[in-house]
């Protein structure tokens, strides 16, 4: 569906849920190269519906020069790495909303290694003409304080290079958790990997062809934590097959979500969450960093603020580059419910509250933004509804989101 605007009602009902989160499309996006780069293929269970993935997927099933990646950031640039070791001359773009994020350090670092690519039009941004060259592997620098995409492209080749590779990272690492992830992905799909704070070694051997399954998805869970933040108390949601693996940096949510009332209890089967009180919760005088999971922003700062929390948060340089601006989208948007705050390239502040709930609908725009649009959503439980400019955004992630809130009776949604 396009709709291009909905009606989000609250229901008032009291939660109390089994959801099947959606698969990891970050671990399904590692996995996906990793079998078109291994002889023989293999299964991969539980793979992502998520948009990215099934293209992603489609792309490496077909045999096409020309390739359009829409606006997945793990979908290019993995692509990116991996065409390069294909010996075939291809077109590479994205969306024009992804031709504006960066992808010269990785670019740079590829032609360190000997690819032949050429940007088409602007010098640093997609999209670009890949040719025939042979990457022997090696030493190379990358800038990892952009985004851990370039150096997950990197590693994900890594063992196929005859000399193998080192990555040596300058400037500070973000979300240094995705490429711990692919590590770990690809240790199981049986290559080694070895980390240390500045430098990645992968040495050449073949990865292994085996089953593999992907885990359910924590960035996704992290928008149920909000609900449960945001809700009274006596509300509550198991997570069937959840477990805590450390594969997924978003694990974190876990945590931070604690610190406002939201307590995890682990089991065989899944996690259960629920917040046993409602009672008022003190500012946090020390800035909060979420350098290592900043996908966990938008939903951990839409929740701060609708439990009217001062405080700042920091290491969001990455947000700046994603499917939005998200640290001026999460400004634009929490101003709309009189919330004052103040931002810099990688930081949001939550200064003071002005808010007036009960008086109107707002209307909300997700930024063409997958994580701003689920974030926004939990809002209606304080407004006699509110209205989001196209929502089925989320099937970049999510594809089943608004129909689950619906399953479980949380909210109505009519479209306008």
């Amino acid at each position: 569906m396009n709709t291009p605007e909905i009606l989000l009602t609250y229901t008032g009902n009291i939660l109390d849920a089994q959801v099947v989160l959606p698969s990891s499309k970050s671990i399904s996006n590692r996995v996906l190269i990793i079998q078109a780069l291994t002889n023989f293929s293999f299964h991969i269970e539980n793979i992502s519906t998520a948009e990215d993935t099934q293209l992603l997927q489609n792309i490496l099933q077909q045999n096409s020069s020309s390739i359009y990646t829409g606006d997945g950031g793990t979908t290019f640039r993995f692509l990116l790495a991996y065409l390069c070791t294909l010996h075939r001359t291809f077109d590479l773009s994205g969306s024009p909303q992804f031709n504006r994020r960066p992808i010269a350090p990785l670019v740079k670092a590829l032609q360190k290694l000997g690819a032949d690519i050429r940007y088409t039009q602007k010098d640093g941004f997609a999209p670009v003409q890949i040719f025939p060259s042979s990457l022997k592997g090696g030493d190379v620098y990358v800038d990892a304080s952009v985004s851990s995409q370039f150096i997950s492209a990197l590693m994900l080749i890594g063992p196929t290079l005859p000399n193998g590779l080192r990555i040596h990272l300058s400037k500070d690492v973000v979300s240094a958790s995705y490429i711990q992830m692919t590590a770990a992905v690809m240790n199981e799909l049986g290559v080694d990997v070895y980390l240390n704070e500045r430098v990645v070694e992968i040495l050449p051997k073949p990865y292994q062809s085996k089953t593999f399954s992907v885990e359910p998805d924590w960035s996704s869970a992290a928008f149920w934590y909000q609900w449960i933040a945001m809700l009274p108390p006596g509300n509550k949601v198991f997570f069937k097959g959840l477990k805590k693996t450390g594969i997924q940096g978003d694990e974190h949510a876990w945590l931070i979500f604690s610190w406002l009332g939201v307590n995890s209890i682990d089991t065989n089967d899944g996690i259960l969450i629920f917040k046993s009180s409602d009672e008022l919760l003190h500012d946090f005088s020390e800035p909060i960093d979420l350098k290592n999971s900043p996908d966990l922003a938008p939903a951990f700062i839409a929740a701060l603020a609708a439990r009217r929390i001062k405080t700042k948060i920091i290491g969001l340089q990455t947000l700046m580059i994603k499917e939005s601006n998200r640290i001026q989208a999460l400004q634009s948007e929490l101003a709309k419910l009189g919330v004052i705050t103040s931002a810099g390239s990688n930081w949001l502040s939550l200064d003071d509250y002005v808010m007036n709930y009960k008086k109107h609908i707002p209307l909300f725009n997700s930024y063409d933004d997958h994580r701003i649009a689920m974030a926004m959503a939990p809002f209606s439980i304080m407004y006699p509804g509110i209205r989001l400019s196209n929502p089925y955004v989320v099937k970049k992630s999510y594809p089943a989101y608004w129909e689950q809130l619906q399953q479980v009776g949380l909210i109505q949604i009519n479209t306008i």
